[in-house]
This record gives structure tokens, sequence and C-alpha cells, in this order.
């Protein structure tokens, strides 16, 4: 299938985005939330990161298999959730 031509495959993201700017577009485009929130200390390891040159890696992110947000009482794919 791959091969056939008929495949749509396009990356999610460019690997020149930010880590947050791609963990937002994860939360966005995937889990359907507004917006991913992160206090000053996760925003500043992230920075860190890009500093020393990983900016460029993949974000691999993983939810519960009850809730794509956070909050255990919206079971299923609820949309226009933030997730920290």
């Amino acid at each position: 299938l791959a091969e056939s031509g008929a495949s749509q495959f396009a990356p999610l993201y460019a690997d020149e985005m930010g880590l947050f700017d791609k963990i937002n577009t994860i939360v966005q485009r995937i889990y359907r939330g507004s917006e991913a929130i992160a206090d000053k200390s996760v925003r500043d390891q992230l920075h860190a990161w890009e500093a020393q040159g990983y900016g460029h890696l993949p974000v691999c992110m993983a939810k519960t298999q009850y809730s794509f947000s956070t909050d255990p009482n919206l079971r299923g794919a609820p949309v226009g959730h933030t997730v920290p």
C-alpha cells in the first residue's frame, strides 16, 4: 500500500518547530484539545533541550485509553479541553 501511491501520509508537524509547538500540535490535531498548557519549569526544560540541539527530534505522547483529555469524567474523544 505504501508503494502503490494510494497512501496520503503527511507529517503532523515540521521538524523545525519548537518542542512545545509540536506538543501543542499533537494536542490540537490528535487529541482534539484546544491547547497544551505547561508551567514555566516545563517550558524551561523544553527550551534547554532545544538549546542542546534536541529540538529537531520528534515528540512522542501517550494518553490513557479511557479519554484523550485529562478529566476522567470526559470519556472517549471530547473536544476543546486543555492538556497539561
